[in-house]
């Protein structure tokens, strides 16, 4: 199949946006405007991915969609769906477009987590997904979805096709700029901390924050109510702060009365009307386990499932999931494989 002349030259003009200057903070969003470009759809956004060690590192949008976040809450159970686990689904995304239709009837997809928490309440019915950049067990997949009105056409998934090696040159160019960006930062062996999201609106009030984000912002000694710090909202509307013309700011740092330290990325689409912000967390002192989240900690550490740890300790799945959850907001992160690296050190000097 050939693509018309009115396609190529999409095409074309959603490839010669990415290569526009911006730095490693503007990229997620120029790549989802991108996408946009050559596959309008009901809901496009970027997930880092590692199948491996069970986690979904950040699920970026813009506008947020609750359903993501609310997905992203669940990893585990997304994790368990065929092709998932394995990472097959990431690995056959490295060659071309790929939908959750490749690895699974309709049927069986309205048993998963993925139909649960995102397609049943944005009645998505079509997705397309590809990797920009892997590592052996690491994936950044931008993928697109759509109701069940309109399917991805075949010209769609060869334009997808042909924008994905710009994709991934784009974003090889970043990296080599900006190495130590935190939004590389997603192996927990070299992250010392966790990233959270929030979305808030021009105002400052906050339109999204995941659970794991806000218990960490009351962890910290943060009481903001429904809205940002005013001095963070000042820092975003602030335009002197950004060295030039598609280039975003340098990051915010504060000490907050706790002792934590916050550091903010603007990731922010100005014409969106909200600002994304990118949270970590550095130091400061962390509510202590209880004696039975102690005992989870320690088979976490281990590397066991949840499933696994309740056969061991003799309690229910579900009650061990609710003890991951508490311990993963006491220590301020978003995944039980970062949450492992701080514990692992924890429990050796006898925390």
């Amino acid at each position: 199949m050939q693509l018309t002349g009115s396609q190529m030259a999409t095409l074309n003009q959603a490839i010669l946006s990415l290569y526009a200057p911006y730095d490693m903070s503007a990229l997620p969003d120029r790549f989802l405007q991108a996408l946009r470009t050559v596959l309008p759809g009901e809901l496009t956004h970027i997930s880092l991915t590692r199948p491996g060690v069970g986690a979904v590192d950040a699920f970026l949008d813009q506008p947020v969609h609750e359903a993501l976040v609310a997905l992203a809450e669940n990893r585990e159970d997304l994790l368990e769906m065929p092709g998932f686990k394995d990472g097959a689904f990431y690995l056959k995304a490295d060659r071309g477009p790929v939908s959750y239709h490749d690895f699974m009837s309709r049927d069986r997809l309205a048993q998963t987590a993925l139909w649960e928490f995102l397609c049943q309440p944005l009645d998505l019915k079509w997705d397309l997904s590809v990797n920009f950049h892997s590592t052996s067990d690491l994936f950044f997949t931008i993928s697109t979805s759509r109701g069940g009105r309109r399917q991805h056409s075949d010209a769609e998934r060869i334009m997808l096709a042909l924008l994905q090696p710009h994709l991934k040159q784009r974003f090889q160019l970043a990296m080599a700029a900006e190495p130590d960006h935190p939004l590389l930062m997603v192996d927990p062996a070299h992250t010392p901390v966790g990233a959270h999201h929030l979305i808030c609106d021009e105002a400052g009030r906050i339109v999204v924050i995941g659970e794991a984000a806000l218990q960490a912002l009351r962890r910290a000694g943060l009481r903001h109510g429904q809205q940002i710090p005013a001095d963070w909202l000042a820092w975003l509307r602030d335009d002197r702060r950004r060295p030039g013309v598609g280039l975003a700011a340098k990051p915010f740092r504060q000490t907050l009365p706790s002792g934590t330290r916050v550091v903010l990325h603007d990731l922010s689409d100005r014409s969106s009307g909200q600002y994304h912000l990118m949270l970590q967390f550095e130091g400061g002192g962390h509510a202590p386990l209880s004696r039975r989240e102690e005992e989870v900690a320690r088979w976490l550490v281990e590397g066991k499932t949840n499933g696994e740890i309740a056969t061991i300790l003799g309690i229910s799945a579900a009650t061990v999931k609710h003890h991951v959850a508490s311990i993963l907001s006491k220590l301020m992160v978003e995944n039980r494989t970062t949450a492992a690296v701080q514990l692992e050190g924890m429990l050796k000097g006898g925390r």
